[in-house]
C-alpha cells in the first residue's frame, strides 16, 4: 500500500542549560537580532541575521544556516551590576510654631535629583512619589527647647560604575561613559559610545540618561523660635508646579521582544521641565494621546499598542506642557517574520505580501531599510517573462510583461532581504488564475532550507522558479489524541496561514493535501472506523471549515489548491466489495457540527454523501478554491495485474504490449465509475489527482518501482482513460524527485557532473519519473538496472532512443498534456525517497536537478495547454 511522508515538524527540543552557561539559552518563537549569541546544546551559536525561529518550523540554531557555530560555551557569566535603589523623597516634619512669632512662610520643599528609572524590559510603571501632604498648623504650646539645626541629607549620585572594556555585560546592566548612562540590550563586551541607539536597532546598548555626579541642595527642617501670641491656625499650601519651558526630551522603549501584534510603549522624562500630556506618532501619524499627572522630578507613561500586523512599524512619543513639546528619537519594531526594507507605496496596512499591477505597467516605488541611512539594494525576480525589476538610487521599477505571477527579491548590502510577489492581471483587466501552460509544482515546507532554495531567484539554470508547492495537512481530526497539524506550531495552525504568506511572496500558488479521515497511519480499517465515529466526523467537519476560513483570510482572492484524503477511496474500493454509495458515514455530523444548516442540500450518511458533502463545503465557503480527489492506480483489485502491478501488464513475461493494453483501459474504467459513484467530480471539483505510488523507484530495488519508459507510456494511457470519462484536468501529484544517473553534461551550480544516487541511503534513490517527463541524456551507470532495461521500448516511442553509449529520453510533457494533464507536482512520497528542495531544514538530495531541468523548461518555453 502507498505510505505517505508525514510533514509534521517535530517541535523544537530545547536545549539544556547548565548553571555556568556564558549565554542565554536559545528559546524558539523568541526574536534574535543579529549578532545575538545564545547556548545551545553546549554550544554558542551566533544569530546571522535578525530572526525568529517559530516553534513547527524545525529550525534550531544547529540545523539552520542562519546561525553560526561559535564552539563549546566557555562556561562563565560575570555577575550583574546590582540595580541601584532609588532614593525617597523625604517627609516635611511639623514642628511646633511659637506663641508670639507671626505666621511664617512655608517654603516648597526641594525634592531631590531622582534616581534614573532603568529600562531593563520589561520595566513596570513606577508608582509616582507623593508631595508631602498640607498639615494644618497646630494651636501653639510652651516654648520648646529649641531643637538643633539637622545636617543636610545627600543623594545618591545618578551615576552608575564606570565601563570597563576588560569585562562583559549582561542584559540589564548599566554603566557611565564619558558622562552618560547606558544599559545592556543583551550580553555584550562593547564599547557603550560606538554601539549604542534605540530599542530595535540592534544595537548592543541603550543611552538611558546624563550622569551629573552633583550632589543636589541639602533638605533642611525649620528651626522653631520660642515666644510670641498664639496665632489663627493657617494650612499650608502645596504649590503648583510652575512651567519653565518645554518638557526635555523623552526617551522611548519599545517592549515588543516577541515580535507579537500586541505591546506596550514606555516613555520617560528623566529629569528638567515634565509634561502635562503626550501623543503616541506610529509611522509618522498621531495614532493615541493623553494627560500626564502634574509633577516634579522624572516622569514616566507606558502605552499600550494592539493589533498590529504583519510588518515593521517606527513609533516617536511627543510629550507637552504650556511652553511647548518635545519629541523622541525615532524607534521601529517589527510584528511576525517582517523584513526590515519597506516599499513606501506597497506597505499599507502592514506589509505587503503580494502586489498587484496591470499588465504593461511599470511601477516605481521607493524602498528603505530599517537603522541604514544609505541602502543599497539588489533586485530579482523569479519570472521575468511575467515581471521584470531593476533598482537605481533607492527606487525599484516593476515592468509587468505577461498575466501571471513572479516573486521579487530585494536585498540590502546590510544583510535585510524582503520577498514580495506581484500579480500581473489578465488583458482584461481580471485577476491570473491557474496558469494556461502545463505547470509545475514541487512539494514544501516553511523550513529555512526549503525556503531559501525557493528565494533562491537565480538567473538561467540556477533559477529555483516553480508555479505552484504544496504541503500536508494532516494528523487525523482534531479529537483528544490526536496530533492534528493544528498542533505542531505555538499559534495554532500557522502551519498554512504561514505557508499561504511565504507563497504569496514567492509568487506561487499554494497547495494544501487534506489527508485527515487517517490519523496518524493509514489503512482501510481505520479509515471505515472513522467515517462511521460522529465524534470524530464532527471534529472532521470543524477542521474543514476552519482550513478554508484561514485560507480565505491569508489568500484572499487567490487560488489556493485542495487535494483532497489520499488513498481513502481507493482502501475502500480494493477492500470493501460495495460500492461509495453502499457503505455508511457519519455525513449528519456536518449538520450538528453546525457547518452544514437545513438549508443547505440534505446529503446522506454514505461515502459517497461524505465525498459530496466536502466538495460542496469547498463550494459553498471558499473564496477562490481549486480542488480535486486523489485516485489510486492501484485500487482495482480485478485489473489481472500480477505482482508488478498493472503498468507492468504489457511486458514481454505476462501479456506483452498488445494484449496489455486493454487491461490497462479496462481497470481505468472500473477505476472512473466507482469514484464517479462516490461523486468525487461533483460541486464545481477542479480536476482529478493521480500519484505514481509514492515511492522511488531505488528505493526498492525491483522494477515494479523503476519504470522504464513503455511503463510511463502505460502511465499517461492509463491517466488519459480516466479523464476521458470523468472529463475533468488532471494533476499528477506527488511524482518521485530522483532522477536516472550518468546525466550528460555538467551541473551549472557546481561545474561538475551531477551526484550520483546511490540507492543504498535515505534519500539518494533513482527514479524515472523526472527523465521520462524532463527529458535527459544518461548513461544509467551506475544504476539499479543495466541501461538495456532503460533502452527498452515497445511502445515504439520516437523520442525514446541512444547517442553512442547514452540512453535518451525526450521531454515527453506534450503527451502529458494530450493525456488531459495541466500539473505536474513532484516531491518525495515518503521519508527515504529522493528531496528536490530540502525539506524538514535538511539539505536536498538531488544536487538541484530537478531545479535545473524545471529552469530549463520554462526558459525554452513551457508546453501550452489546448
Amino acid at each position: 500500500m502507498l505510505k505517505r511522508l508525514m510533514l509534521a515538524a517535530i517541535p523544537a527540543v530545547l536545549a539544556a542549560t547548565h548553571a555556568f552557561a556564558a549565554y542565554p539559552a536559545w528559546q524558539p518563537d523568541t526574536y534574535y537580532a543579529a549578532g545575538t549569541i545564545v547556548l545551545y546544546n553546549g554550544h554558542d551559536y551566533k544569530a546571522v541575521v535578525s530572526q525568529t525561529d517559530y516553534t513547527g518550523t524545525g529550525w534550531t540554531p544547529a540545523l539552520a544556516s542562519l546561525w553560526t557555530d561559535l564552539g563549546p560555551d566557555t562556561g562563565s557569566t560575570p555577575s550583574p551590576t546590582p540595580k541601584p535603589t532609588a532614593t525617597p523623597v523625604p517627609t516635611v516634619t511639623p514642628t511646633t510654631k511659637p506663641t508670639t512669632a507671626p505666621t511664617p512662610t512655608v517654603t516648597p520643599t526641594t525634592k531631590p535629583t531622582a534616581t534614573p528609572v532603568p529600562t531593563t524590559a520589561p520595566t513596570p510603571k513606577p508608582s509616582a512619589t507623593p508631595l508631602p501632604t498640607a498639615t494644618p498648623v497646630p494651636t501653639a504650646t510652651p516654648a520648646p527647647t529649641a531643637t538643633p539645626k539637622p545636617s543636610a541629607t545627600p543623594v545618591p549620585s545618578s551615576c552608575f560604575a564606570q565601563w570597563d572594556s576588560s569585562r562583559s555585560y549582561s542584559t540589564g546592566d548599566k554603566v557611565t561613559y564619558q558622562g552618560l548612562n547606558y544599559q545592556a540590550n543583551w550580553w555584550t563586551t562593547s564599547n557603550p559610545a560606538s554601539d549604542s541607539g534605540s530599542v530595535g536597532s540592534g544595537k548592543s546598548w541603550l543611552m538611558i540618561g546624563d550622569c551629573t555626579g552633583t550632589t543636589p541642595t541639602p533638605v533642611v527642617t525649620p528651626t522653631p523660635v520660642s515666644g510670641g501670641p498664639t496665632p489663627t491656625p493657617t494650612p499650608v499650601v502645596t504649590p503648583t508646579p510652575v512651567v519653565a519651558g518645554v518638557p526635555n526630551k523623552p526617551t522611548m522603549q519599545i517592549q515588543n521582544y516577541n515580535h507579537a501584534g500586541d505591546f506596550p510603549i514606555q516613555w520617560n522624562i528623566w529629569s528638567g521641565n515634565t509634561a502635562t500630556s503626550w501623543e503616541l506618532y506610529e509611522n509618522g501619524s498621531k495614532v493615541q494621546s493623553g494627560s500626564v499627572p502634574a509633577t516634579t522630578g522624572a516622569q514616566t507613561g507606558t502605552i499600550q499598542v494592539t493589533g498590529k500586523k504583519l510588518g515593521i512599524y517606527t513609533y516617536q512619543v511627543k510629550v507637552i506642557n504650556s511652553a511647548g513639546s518635545n519629541l523622541s528619537d525615532a524607534a521601529y519594531t517589527t510584528v511576525g517574520a517582517a523584513s526590515l526594507i519597506s516599499v513606501a507605496q506597497w506597505d499599507g496596512d502592514g506589509q505587503a505580501l503580494q502586489q498587484t499591477v496591470a499588465l504593461n505597467s511599470s511601477s516605481v516605488v521607493d524602498l528603505s531599510v530599517a537603522g541604514v541611512s544609505s541602502p543599497s539594494f539588489t533586485v530579482a525576480s523569479n519570472n521575468p517573462a511575467v515581471a521584470t525589476v531593476s533598482v537605481s538610487a533607492g527606487k525599484l521599477t516593476v515592468v509587468a510583461r505577461a498575466p501571471g505571477r513572479a516573486g521579487i527579491r530585494i536585498s540590502d548590502a546590510s544583510g535585510a532581504v524582503r520577498l514580495i510577489g506581484v500579480r500581473v492581471k489578465n488583458a482584461d483587466g481580471s485577476l491570473p488564475g491557474v496558469p494556461n501552460y502545463l505547470s509545475l509544482g514541487t512539494v514544501s515546507d516553511d523550513t529555512a532550507t526549503s525556503l531559501a532554495t525557493l528565494q533562491n531567484f537565480g538567473n538561467g539554470d540556477l533559477n529555483t522558479r516553480s508555479d505552484f508547492r504544496y504541503v500536508y495537512l494532516n494528523g487525523g481530526a482534531s479529537v483528544p489524541g490526536n496530533t492534528s497539524w493544528c498542533t505542531w506550531t505555538t499559534i495554532p495552525c500557522f502551519r498554512e496561514t504561514s505557508f499561504i504568506r511565504e507563497s504569496k511572496k514567492l509568487g506561487m500558488i499554494p497547495i494544501l493535501v487534506f489527508y485527515n479521515i487517517a490519523d496518524g497511519g493509514e489503512s482501510y480499517p481505520t479509515d471505515l472506523a472513522h467515517v462511521q465515529d460522529a465524534t470524530y466526523m464532527q471534529a472532521y467537519f470543524k477542521d474543514w471549515l476552519n482550513v478554508i476560513t484561514i485560507a480565505n483570510t491569508e489568500a484572499g482572492d487567490d487560488p489556493v489548491g485542495y487535494v483532497i484524503e489520499p488513498d481513502f477511496i481507493g482502501y475502500l474500493m480494493q477492500n470493501s466489495g460495495l460500492s461509495a454509495d453502499q457503505i455508511t458515514a457519519r455525513v449528519d455530523q456536518a449538520y450538528a457540527s453546525g457547518v452544514l444548516t437545513a438549508s443547505d442540500p440534505q446529503f446522506p450518511n454514505t461515502v459517497s454523501g461524505l465525498v459530496k458533502a466536502v466538495n460542496y463545503i469547498i463550494q459553498k465557503y471558499s473564496k477562490n478554491a481549486w480542488y480535486g480527489w486523489q485516485i489510486n492506480v492501484w485500487s482495482d483489485a480485478q485489473s489481472g495485474a500480477s505482482g508488478q502491478g498493472l503498468m507492468h501488464i504489457t511486458d514481454a513475461s505476462e501479456h506483452g504490449w498488445a494484449n496489455g493494453r486493454p487491461y490497462i483501459a479496462a481497470s481505468a474504467q472500473r477505476v472512473a465509475n466507482y469514484y464517479n459513484t462516490a461523486g468525487i467530480t461533483s460541486y464545481g471539483a477542479s480536476f482529478i489527482s493521480f500519484d505514481k505510488y509514492g515511492y522511488d523507484g531505488g528505493a526498492a530495488g525491483n522494477s515494479k518501482w523503476q519504470f522504464n519508459a513503455d511503463h510511463w507510456n502505460n502511465y499517461l494511457y492509463y491517466v488519459s482513460t480516466l479523464h476521458a470519462a470523468l472529463q475533468k484536468p488532471v494533476v499528477l501529484w506527488q511524482l518521485p524527485a530522483g532522477h536516472v544517473n550518468g546525466s550528460v553534461g555538467n551541473n551549472p551550480y557546481t561545474g561538475a557532473p551531477f551526484a550520483t544516487l546511490g540507492n543504498n541511503s535515505s534519500k539518494h534513490y533513482e527514479d524515472t519519473g523526472p527523465t521520462y517527463f524532463f527529458g535527459d541524456t544518461f548513461s544509467a551507470s551506475p544504476s539499479v538496472f543495466a541501461p538495456s532495461y532503460y533502452a527498452t521500448n515497445a511502445a515504439g516511442d520516437s523520442k525514446i532512443g541512444s547517442s553512442g553509449s547514452n540512453i535518451v529520453w525526450g521531454n515527453h510533457w506534450a503527451e502529458a498534456r494530450d493525456a488531459g494533464v495541466v500539473t505536474a507536482l513532484f516531491g518525495a512520497g515518503v521519508g527515504d525517497s529522493t528531496d528536490n528542495i530540502g525539506l524538514g531544514g535538511q539539505q536536498l538530495t538531488d544536487d538541484h536537478w530537478w531545479f535545473v531541468q524545471a529552469a530549463r523548461y520554462y526558459n525554452n518555453g513551457p508546453t501550452p495547454l489546448k
